[in-house]
């Protein structure tokens, strides 16, 4: 007579040997399927957010060579109160601080499309 195995033995009793089985590893598969569904939410969040911040710093560095181009033209006397500039995906405010004959101060306040908004403190060169 073949040798039975004992595993093949308790598996022809009914003594629920497989459903603690398959039950743990049917929560391994839920407990992964819901933690990259997660994953997946927060990097969906995380690039949105990163996008947004890769727009404000375009947009400062369009504020940036606008106010330098207006005072090339001569287009903007110091000092100046606030202007505005209206970009393509965005806007900003610029506020003036102070200057001297080598940089000018102001508060660069941009806010995008989207309504996401960033206060920059900067100091430009001036030629």
């Amino acid at each position: 007579m073949p040798k039975q195995y004992h595993l093949i033995k308790r598996m022809t009793g009914e003594r629920g040997f497989l459903f603690p089985y398959v039950s743990f590893l049917a929560m391994l598969l839920l407990l992964a399927t819901t933690t990259s569904i997660t994953l997946y939410k927060n990097n969906q969040q995380l690039t949105f957010y990163q996008m947004e911040q890769i727009e404000l710093e375009s947009l400062r560095q369009m504020t940036v060579a606008a106010i330098k181009n207006e005072l090339g033209n001569e287009q903007l006397a110091l000092p100046f109160s606030s202007t505005k500039h209206t970009f393509p995906n965005g806007e900003a405010i610029i506020q003036y601080q102070s200057h001297n004959d080598t940089t000018l101060n102001v508060t660069i306040i941009t806010i995008t499309k989207k309504q996401s908004e960033k206060l920059w403190s900067t100091a430009i060169p001036l030629y």
